[in-house]
């Protein structure tokens, strides 16, 4: 039995007969489609204002891996409030299905736009580029990473300022290892296709990809199928069209590193030679703009007290690592910006540094005990519905004919091997009681890598699984027992 999925809701909208659907130029309603849903363009009824909304239909939420990772787009969209990010102005679930209600982006992804003008000169790829990355430096400042750039994630407003959009494979804790096998095989950083642990720099791998693609019309790595592309991903050769300027050559391929740690961060990419020479108004912009992280010093070893002891074991070893890349993110951070030139350290008293510190100090306890209450409910939900698959398994089991009993292999939280005779579901329910709690992401990382070859890709539509067959109560059993085992 299937959880109730958690949509957030907000109040502005909760039914679908609020819109009616709304024609396009080319007389179709949609506006997209991919692997879970489709986007369509309809009318508020009562403001007569324009909005995408994007459905998902209940049957392809079946999994709880499924669930988490609509909720945890939707949570983490709901957040975002960028000029370069499309609004997402509420969501509900109406029978049964999830609708998002999103910002109307009016002239199209751009993908189609670069496939019109075969390719982009270099003012106008740089006005993309740098919008882009402004709008993956606020998401990393969030403690977010996308994990999906490409252009057709990439829309364009009435003033043809980029909206990043599609949060589907977004994940947060930007300095947490992955191994998430996830995004558009074009667009896939070497760590990913080398089944490697990887971070939030896989964005910052990704715009390079898109600077590329504005420029010449086409990806750098391309191949006729996913083996040929990820081949061409690790020898990490790129050819250059003879048109292409030295400084954008220089910029890219500072970008495309093999080694994440030699990645330029966002401050070194406004501040290299092509962005200052094609986009120069940025650098105005960055000197009017103070960023928070920018402007306020704050003692480091004062917030370390204020670090929530529930944070994992397993973090614990990473911590000093985490550490310097939080500073070090912090020293390049510059898109979160308030419009307030007066505040500075020099005219900060004490009670509004106080204010200031007391806010750190929450955000910090957040971020450190959010994942953990997501991973207890997690757990919990999941006890529910292996207790319900495990009790109405009873008759499948009691049905199987065979004069020897079927031996399991159990993880290490219980014998090494246990009979399945008629009494063994009860045996395997109380085990599965007694096992730790696990995090949200161990479980999207087992599932994925063990559904990793009936995952698919295009450059529209990204991953879709295939229909799988059926398994029986062992399998099922197995499976899990064996993922709460691996990631312990």
């Amino acid at each position: 039995m299937q959880r109730k999925i958690e949509c957030y809701n907000k109040g502005l909208f909760n039914s679908m007969l609020q819109f009616e659907p709304k024609q396009r130029s080319n007389g179709k309603t949609s506006l997209g489609t991919g692997s879970f849903g489709t986007v369509n363009l309809v009318q508020n009824i009562k403001s007569q204002q324009l909005y995408a909304i994007k459905s998902i239909q209940q049957c392809n939420i079946q999994t709880p891996y499924e669930q988490e990772g609509v909720e945890r787009e939707i949570k983490v969209h709901l957040k975002c409030r960028h000029p370069n990010i499309v609004n997402l102005y509420d969501s509900f679930i109406e029978h049964g299905n999830v609708y998002m209600v999103l910002e109307y982006a009016e002239n199209g992804n751009l993908y189609n736009y670069v496939q019109k003008r075969k390719r982009l000169d270099e003012k106008e790829a740089c006005k993309y580029f740098v919008q882009t990355c402004k709008a993956l430096q606020y998401l990393h400042e969030m403690n977010v990473f996308h994990r999906d750039i490409k252009p057709e994630n990439l829309l364009l407003d009435n003033n043809n300022d980029i909206k990043l959009c599609d949060f589907g494979w977004c994940a947060e804790n930007i300095h947490l290892k992955r191994k998430t096998f996830c995004g558009t095989y074009e667009y896939m950083a070497p760590e990913i296709v080398s089944d490697l642990p990887y971070d939030y720099k896989i964005d910052i791998w990704s715009v390079g990809v898109l600077l590329y693609e504005l420029l010449h019309g086409y990806a750098p790595f391309k191949g006729k199928e996913y083996k040929e592309i990820s081949q061409n991903i690790k020898n990490g050769l790129i050819r250059y069209s003879s048109s292409i300027n030295q400084d954008a050559q220089e910029l890219i391929k500072n970008i495309l590193q093999k080694d994440p740690q030699q990645r330029l961060c966002f401050k070194d990419i406004y501040q290299s030679a092509f962005v200052q020479r094609c986009f120069p108004q940025l650098q105005t912009q960055l000197k009017i703009s103070i960023s928070p992280k920018q402007s306020l010093s704050v003692d480091q070893n004062s917030i370390q007290k204020y670090q929530s002891p529930l944070i994992s074991h397993k973090q614990q070893p990473n911590c000093r690592q985490n550490q310097i890349n939080t500073n070090n993110n912090m020293n390049n951070s510059s898109s979160l910006s308030i419009k307030s030139p007066s505040i500075s350290k020099t005219t900060l008293d004490s009670k509004k540094q106080s204010h200031i510190f007391d806010d750190i100090k929450k955000k910090i306890i957040y971020d450190q005990t959010s994942p953990l209450q997501d991973a207890t409910n997690m757990h919990k939900r999941n006890q529910v519905s292996m207790t319900n698959l495990i009790k109405s398994s009873n008759t499948q089991i009691n049905q199987i004919k065979s004069s020897q009993p079927k031996s399991i292999q159990l993880s290490k939280y219980g014998s090494k091997q246990k009979n399945c005779d008629e009494n063994g579901p009860v045996k395997l329910l109380d085990q599965f009681k007694s096992m730790p709690s696990f995090t949200i992401e161990d479980q999207q990382q087992t599932y994925e890598e063990d559904h990793r070859l009936n995952l698919k890709t295009d450059r529209v539509k990204g991953f879709k699984k295939e229909p799988q067959q059926s398994l029986d109560i062992d399998k099922i059993l197995k499976m899990y027992l064996s993922m709460c085992s691996s990631r312990s």
